[in-house]
C-alpha cells in the first residue's frame, strides 16, 4: 500500500491513536497476561454466542439440549470443549495477572482506580463461572445452586432477587441464564473499557527494580506480541477442547 493512502486510511479509521511508545518490557510473559485475558474473554464470548443457539434455558430441557448438543451437532462437543476451556484459561490468567500486579506493586498511586476496577472484573468472572455450572442442570448444578441459595436467603431483602420467590413464575434457571448472557457480560464489557482506558492514560507501570523510564517500543509492536500470544491461548484451549472432554452429568 503506498504510503500516502496508507496515511490516508491511518487518520480515516483513527489509527494514529495507537501510535504511541510503551515500556520495552510490556513484550514478556507477565505484562502480557492481562492482553491473554482478554483474548481468553472474546474466545468465550463468541464461543457462548454460538451456544446460545443450541441451549435451552428451562429446566426440563437445558441438560438434554446439551447433551443434544454434545452427542447429535456436528463438532457440538468441541464448541462446549471451547467455551468451557477458554473460562478456565481465562480464570489462570486473570488469577496470574492479579498477582503479578499485586507483586510487582502496580496497583500502587496514581492506578488504584484501575485495581479496583480490575477487582471488579474478577467478581464479574467469578459470576459468570458460577452462572455458567448452573446452567449445565445436572448434580454439580443442583449442589452449588442449592449452596448460593443457602447464602441469598441469609442475606435478607438484598438476596431476595436473587432467590425463586422473587419472580415465582419465571423458573429460577431462565433467570440465571439471563444473568449469564445478558447482565454479567453488560457490566464486564463497559469495566474492560474502562480498564484499557486507565492503562493507556496513566501508562504500563514500570520494572519494581527500574522505577525510571526505561527504553521505549511503538505500541504497534506490543500489539503485536499480544496477538501471538492469543493465537497461543486460542491454540492451548483448541488442545484442551479436543482431548479434555468438559464434565456433563445426567439431570
Amino acid at each position: 500500500m503506498p504510503n500516502g493512502l496508507l496515511q490516508t486510511v491511518k487518520e480515516r479509521l483513527g489509527f494514529a491513536v495507537l501510535e504511541y511508545e510503551v515500556p520495552e518490557h510490556s513484550n514478556s510473559f507477565k505484562y502480557s497476561l492481562g492482553g491473554m485475558t482478554i483474548s481468553a474473554f472474546t474466545i468465550l464470548l463468541l464461543s457462548g454466542l454460538l451456544l446460545a443457539q443450541f441451549y435451552v434455558p428451562d429446566p426440563d430441557r437445558a441438560n438434554p439440549s446439551l447433551h443434544y448438543l454434545v452427542d447429535q451437532v456436528w463438532l457440538g462437543w468441541f464448541l462446549r470443549g471451547i467455551h468451557f476451556w477458554a473460562g478456565e484459561v481465562l480464570t489462570i490468567t486473570l488469577l496470574l495477572h492479579m498477582i503479578r500486579v499485586a507483586f510487582t506493586g502496580s496497583y500502587k498511586a496514581p492506578r488504584e482506580v484501575n485495581w479496583y476496577i480490575g477487582v471488579g472484573l474478577l467478581l464479574m468472572m467469578v459470576g459468570l463461572l458460577f452462572t455458567g455450572t448452573v446452567l449445565k442442570w445436572d448434580q454439580e448444578a443442583y449442589e452449588a445452586l442449592a449452596h448460593f441459595l443457602w447464602v441469598a436467603e441469609r442475606m435478607g431483602i438484598f438476596g431476595l432477587p436473587l432467590t425463586e420467590q422473587f419472580a415465582q413464575g419465571v423458573p429460577l434457571l431462565s433467570r440465571i441464564y439471563m444473568w449469564h448472557i445478558c447482565l454479567l457480560p453488560l457490566l464486564t464489557l463497559p469495566l474492560i473499557g474502562l480498564h484499557l482506558f486507565y492503562i493507556k492514560y496513566h501508562q504500563l507501570s514500570p520494572l519494581p527494580e527500574q522505577p525510571e523510564a526505561g527504553k521505549k517500543i511503538p505500541f504497534s509492536r506490543h500489539l503485536v506480541y499480544l496477538n501471538r500470544a492469543g493465537a497461543g491461548i486460542f491454540m492451548l484451549i483448541c488442545v484442551l477442547a479436543l482431548t479434555i472432554a468438559p464434565p456433563l452429568g445426567e439431570p
